[in-house]
Order: structure tokens, then C-alpha cells, then sequence
């Protein structure tokens, strides 16, 4: 089951989710909000705490678009199991 939780989620990654971001204009003006801070800090910290911050960022995010989408798929195999899902 772990074997197919990660094709899958590669998939999710590498096809749908820039997808559906980047329809959201309020999402794309975060984004544009959150690089500009990130550039600002990242001009004001020393090289170390540079890596660290990115290190920390990098393991956050994947963390939280993973859980996202377990919580997607989750949700998928119960509607499917129910007989709500169509198909």
C-alpha cells in the first residue's frame, strides 16, 4: 500500500497540483508575498542560518503537502466505499 501512496503522490505532484495553485489568484499573491519576504530574510541572515531555514522549509512542506494528500486520498476511499463517489 506505501508503493502506491507514493506513485501516487509523485504523480499529484509532478501533474495536478501547480494546476489548481495557480488558478487561485489569491494564492498566486501570497506566493508573491511570502518570495519577497523570503528574499528579504534570506539577504539578512548569515550563510548557516540560510541552510537551516531552507532545510526546515523543504521538510515542512513536504510534510504538509503529503499529509494534505493523504487526507485527500483518504477521503476518496471512503466516498468509493460508500457508493457516494461517481463511476
Amino acid at each position: 500500500m506505501e508503493q502506491i501512496l507514493d506513485v501516487l503522490y509523485n504523480y499529484i505532484q509532478e501533474n495536478r497540483i501547480a494546476y489548481y495553485l495557480n488558478g487561485d489568484p489569491e494564492y498566486c499573491l501570497a506566493g508573491r508575498r511570502m518570495d519577497e519576504a523570503e528574499e528579504w530574510l534570506e539577504a539578512n541572515l548569515p550563510p548557516e542560518a540560510r541552510a537551516r531555514l531552507a532545510a526546515a522549509r523543504a521538510e515542512r512542506d513536504f510534510r504538509y503537502e503529503r499529509a494534505l494528500f493523504r487526507c485527500g486520498l483518504g477521503l476518496g476511499l471512503e466516498l468509493a466505499g460508500s457508493g457516494r463517489l461517481p463511476g
